[in-house]
């Protein structure tokens, strides 16, 4: 089965900083993946990945509006959604 895991917790972050969000990806028999990443629906980026389930990768990501900002990193169907708050 594919795996997506964001292990990315944080309270309140000041506009124009820069989160560094960690993730995993991993689907069997698989090298690599492409994953797409998101800033309220918006797609930003879209890159390949190695498939890990140990060393996980990070999306850097500069916030530059105050405000709850979604943000959503997703590969195949499998999304994983989670929103930030920008003072």
């Amino acid at each position: 089965s594919p795996i997506l895991t964001v292990p990315y917790f944080t309270e309140k972050v000041r506009q124009y900083d820069t989160i560094r969000v960690p993730f995993l990806v991993y689907r069997p028999g698989a090298e690599k993946l492409k994953v797409s990443f998101y800033v309220d629906n918006v797609e930003v980026l879209t890159d390949e990945y190695a498939t890990t389930v140990t060393e996980p990768h990070y999306w850097p990501y500069t916030l530059g509006r105050a405000g709850e900002v979604k943000l959503k990193i997703a590969f195949t169907s499998f999304p994983d959604i989670f929103y930030e708050t920008v003072l």
